[in-house]
């Protein structure tokens, strides 16, 4: 795994997917530098966890982002007419600022959202991380053995050496 992040359409189904085969067969997750936000979501699933040294992983959280961009068209002399039918179809439009009612509601489903994604890490890694813990973060990214300590890894190692292991251990069991 090495990934800062991504969207969440989609990453949640894929966190089953590996889940479930985790269940029937061994996985590792071997972090090459980051396994952050989402990628951390992807490598949670795994039966073990492995973090290089220098390695980060967490950011339990969620993030969106709006571009108020309205002083800046006004300064240009440009006027938008925004053109909708339903009362909130134009909530997030980059043209004016964001309601207040609506931003309210908006970081509402964000934390209801985080607190689904550190239940699902927590149901991953069943035993070793609570979901009061992964929610304790508050999103943050831990480094090595921090992150072991924190209990979102289970060891730090090299990853081209967890590789041959894994690979060697594989071996004696399939013989």
């Amino acid at each position: 795994v090495d990934s800062y992040g991504g969207e969440v359409t989609g990453a949640f189904d894929c966190a089953e997917q590996i889940f479930e085969l985790s269940q029937a067969k061994p996985t590792i997750a071997v972090l090459t530098d980051h396994a952050c936000s989402a990628g951390y979501l992807l490598a949670s699933p795994c039966r073990q966890l492995v973090i290089p040294q220098t390695g980060i992983c967490g950011s339990i959280g969620v993030i969106s982002m709006h571009v108020d961009m309205s002083a800046w068209l006004a300064k240009e002399g440009l006027k938008v007419t925004i053109l909708k039918a339903g009362e909130h179809k134009a909530d997030f439009n980059p043209y004016e600022a964001i309601p207040d009612d609506v931003l309210q509601q908006e970081l509402a489903e964000l934390e209801e959202l985080r607190v689904e994604f550190a239940a699902t890490v927590a149901r991953y890694r069943a035993g070793r991380l609570t979901q009061q813990s992964a929610l304790a973060t508050e999103a943050r990214v831990y480094r090595g053995q921090k992150a072991v300590d924190a209990r979102l890894a289970d060891a730090v190692a090299r990853p081209s050496q967890v590789l041959e292991a894994f690979e060697a251990e594989l071996s004696r069991t399939a013989g």
